[in-house]
């Protein structure tokens, strides 16, 4: 259970950064399009991962319930709940959305108790509920003056992110269900990811592809910083999903906007505001975490 709290904590990090580097490659480029190409890069860096660790030599695991799960599962992470999760931060910041989208907690914990018959407790479902409290508190954090965004952007925005954390709380479920029939878990990543990777065919529409001619090195460095730590994240989110229950692995994970927020707040000023709200917010997750750790 403490090296499933390592990766979860470990996944909340690198995926906060994610969130980051998302906002930076596509806010003025299509979100389908650039989501697809951090997942082609995430394929690379998984690739190559999966065969320094013997994945790949392991040998294929065979056209079955497994592997299609995994596949599903990479799906709904990748190409809907990136992509929905990159869009919203297009409207409303990378703060804020990663803090809607950690209401994923609730829904994976629904899962895990209903469908995978986990267990909840009291600290558990405490930690939960100051974990995510902390979260939409950031996210109503709604910027105020001539720059705020419109209540009709910032509704579409918190929408997307929320489709974002569904598409990521069915995402995990099946991943626990299937991840320990991996040669590891690292292996379950390579396979959900590049099954997900061809799901974006029918929306690359040539009129989106054509807008690749308008990318400069600087959308290429960040497409590529996302693929690096989204594959890292996520790796360690399967890890921890094979050692521990869903209902702990998800409200560790979904600490993630304290880390957006602390990044935002020293390196991103001119982008994402800070207030009181934001600062309570990040008290409540980092007080519901801790109680997460020491359950």
């Amino acid at each position: 259970m403490d090296i499933a709290i390592v990766y979860a904590l470990g996944t909340a990090f690198f995926l906060a950064l994610r969130d980051i580097f998302g906002r930076m490659a596509t806010h003025d480029i299509d979100p389908v399009l650039g989501t697809a190409a951090t997942a082609l890069t995430g394929l690379a860096v998984l690739t190559a991962a999966a065969f320094l660790n013997g994945d790949l030599a392991a040998g294929f695991p065979g056209w079955g319930w497994p592997l299609f799960m995994i596949g599903l599962a990479g799906i709904l992470r990748i190409t809907v709940g990136r992509t929905t999760l990159f869009t919203a931060i297009k409207y409303i910041g990378a703060a804020r959305s990663s803090s809607f989208s950690a209401t994923n907690v609730f829904f994976a914990m629904f899962i895990g108790v209903f469908f995978l018959a986990e267990h909840l407790t009291v600290l558990l479902t405490a930690g939960a509920v100051l974990v995510v409290g902390g979260c939409v508190l950031v996210a109503m954090s709604r910027v105020q003056g001539a720059a705020a965004q419109t209540w009709k952007r910032y509704a579409a925005g918190m929408g997307l992110a929320l489709g974002s954390a569904l598409a990521m709380a069915l995402s995990a479920a099946l991943t626990r269900l299937v991840v320990h029939e991996f040669s590891s878990p690292l292996g379950a990543n390579f396979y959900a990811s590049a099954i997900a990777l061809p799901s974006f065919l029918p929306a690359m529409s040539n009129r989106r592809l054509r807008g690749l001619a308008d990318w400069t090195g600087r959308h290429w460095r960040y497409i590529w910083l996302v693929g690096l730590v989204s594959a890292i994240g996520t790796t360690c989110g399967y890890f921890a999903l094979k050692y521990a229950p869903l209902v702990v692995v998800q409200p560790i994970a979904q600490a993630r906007p304290l880390f957006v927020l602390l990044v935002s707040w020293i390196f991103l000023q001119a982008h994402e505001s800070v207030n009181w709200k934001v600062a309570v917010g990040a008290i409540g997750i980092v007080l519901g975490t801790a109680l997460l750790i020491l359950k």
